[in-house]
């Protein structure tokens, strides 16, 4: 357990550093959620709530296309890959390395997203801020356990961009209706979530996500080692 511990830290760590020094896929995924905000913004038609809540779902899932490739496109591009895949670790141990990375990453956006989208919008989740802290941490793992598995598979492909966008929405869209019912609760006051809620509470919601990520998690770690083999 501890020689786990330790390589997924130094995984995490790596990746870590390797952002902080170029400084790449963070500063594209904050002019990606500026520009969408904005776009949004200019085609509301006064229902604020119901886009913002658009507006970060949006967001999270192209930023996280963004960050899963490059998460994976950086060791085969540096040849690094056939080095980190030969080393005397688990697996299943780099996979969960890399979704920890991803998840921080995503973490790290939706403190300079959500702000964007709540001054763009005039809106204020103050009384429910705890909620969209849960919604958004549950969507962050979700799509970060599907996108950092399907990273791995598409990191030689050409057209990865393309690819990885569509297996990855085909893939959360089980998890998407209930996050965006939850961030409808939210952003309205109180209101019931819209049509896709059909009276659910929201730990009702919360609850299904959770399941959704601890189902996403489990088979992505399992069969990491036979997609990147």
């Amino acid at each position: 357990m501890s020689n786990s511990i330790n390589i997924i830290k130094a995984i995490f760590v790596k990746d870590i550093i390797n952002e902080l020094r170029s400084k790449q896929t963070f500063a594209s995924m904050v002019v990606l959620s500026i520009i969408i905000a904005w776009i949004f913004r200019l085609a509301s038609s006064g229902v604020e709530s119901a886009m913002a809540a658009a507006v970060i779902m949006v967001s999270v899932v192209f930023s996280s296309i963004l960050c899963c490739e490059r998460s994976f496109v950086v060791e085969h591009d540096e040849g690094c890959i056939d080095g980190l895949l030969s080393a005397s670790a688990d697996r299943g141990n780099i996979y969960i390395g890399k979704l920890l990375f991803n998840v921080t990453m995503l973490c790290i956006f939706d403190c300079v997203m959500v702000p964007v989208v709540c001054v763009c919008f005039n809106l204020t989740p103050a009384g429910n801020l705890l909620k969209l802290i849960v919604i958004l941490l549950l969507v962050n793992i979700g799509v970060s356990a599907v996108g950092t598995l399907l990273g791995s598979i598409v990191m030689s492909i050409k057209s990865r961009s393309s690819v990885l966008s569509i297996l990855i929405m085909a893939l959360i869209m089980p998890m998407m209706i209930p996050a965006i019912s939850g961030l409808l609760m939210v952003f309205s006051a109180g209101a019931d979530g819209g049509m896709f809620s059909a009276g659910q509470s929201f730990s009702e919601i919360a609850g299904m996500m959770a399941a959704y990520d601890a189902i996403f998690v489990t088979v992505c770690w399992l069969v990491f080692g036979f997609t990147v083999d």
